[in-house]
């Protein structure tokens, strides 16, 4: 079975929940289904030990189709460089963060640069399977676009990242980075996957060249390492001119040095993200909505525990 053809199997399976007195309604599609955060808990590094972080995270199939409109992260994390008590904004005037998110403001601390991606589903993968992929990601410019692989964004986009914003190098030589994110093989269901990023001294650090308009760039190459049955190792990392350049793009010499090519790390949280689902709403003659949504499912152990991630 196709994907069109599931989800409109998936709409008269919805359709057969209503009652006779829908005859004359209308029945709409909304990618405003299910929405929020499962948070979990970590112990803080302590101050100068902002190198990286690793932990496992569960994989599983959370629909039983690929849906249109998942978007559900399953268990990660975010970094985020350590600008805390900094109180200027860090976002320059024009950037995506500064002039669309405002709920990050005064400072856009959280919203400056981040390094996230993990395991989930996203809405625009070109080649969904009904299965979670894993995908690094990175935003390096105030959410003004997304770097997930050596050539391509993170899922909103079908065309290869421009040259200035390319940021990703390819280290290892058994196992590619796809643009569409990794598959796993077989079926998943509750197994862990070993994930972590490391700021490794890769390259030597470069100081500014203001003359020139040309920002100073630290030495950290944030590394992203893989634990699996079949692959152990770093896979790719982030070059420092990803993070130090925005000072440069947008003439903001502020955010000189507070990039992650320079600054410690600072696990910002850790949750599963329910971005999106799907919904289906209808009315009938009386006014009576009703919503469905696609059924979510978790994997429970012999304790009737579902296991999220671990070892962080």
């Amino acid at each position: 079975m196709n994907v069109l053809s599931k989800i409109t199997a998936f709409v008269m399976a919805c359709a057969g929940v209503f009652t006779s007195q829908l005859a004359q309604s209308q029945t709409y599609y909304s990618n405003k289904g299910l929405s929020g955060y499962i948070v979990y808990g970590y112990n803080s590094a302590p101050l100068g030990y902002g190198a990286g972080m690793s932990f496992y995270t569960a994989v599983w199939p959370l629909s039983e189709s690929s849906s249109k409109s998942l978007q559900v992260g399953l268990a990660s994390s975010w970094i985020v460089p350590d600008n805390i008590g900094v109180t200027t904004a860090l976002a320059p005037p024009g950037s995506y963060a500064r002039e669309n998110m405002p709920a990050f403001s005064p400072t856009w601390l959280y919203a400056f640069q981040t390094l996230e991606g993990g395991v989930g589903y996203w809405d625009w993968n070109r080649f969904p399977n009904g299965q979670p992929k894993f995908s690094m990601n990175a935003t390096s410019q105030c959410y003004d676009y997304q770097i997930a692989s050596p050539g391509w964004s993170f899922f909103q986009d079908t065309e290869v990242l421009a040259d200035n914003r390319l940021g990703v190098a390819q280290l290892s030589n058994r196992i590619l980075i796809p643009p569409d994110a990794m598959p796993f093989a077989g079926n998943p269901n509750g197994e862990f996957l070993g994930y972590a990023y490391m700021a490794l001294p890769f390259t030597d650090a470069v100081s500014a060249n203001l003359a020139a308009g040309e920002p100073p760039t630290g030495d950290q190459s944030w590394t992203c390492f893989l634990s699996s049955s079949n692959f152990k190792g770093p896979i790719a990392f982030y070059i420092p001119e990803t993070w130090s350049k925005i000072g440069k793009v947008y003439d903001y010499p502020f955010v000189h040095g507070r990039g992650l090519d320079a600054k410690d790390g600072v696990v910002a949280s850790g949750a599963m993200e329910v971005q999106t689902t799907s919904r289906f709403e209808s009315v009938d003659s009386q006014g009576v909505k009703y919503c469905k949504i696609p059924k979510l499912q978790f994997p429970v152990d012999e304790l009737s525990r579902t296991l999220l991630v671990q070892d962080l």
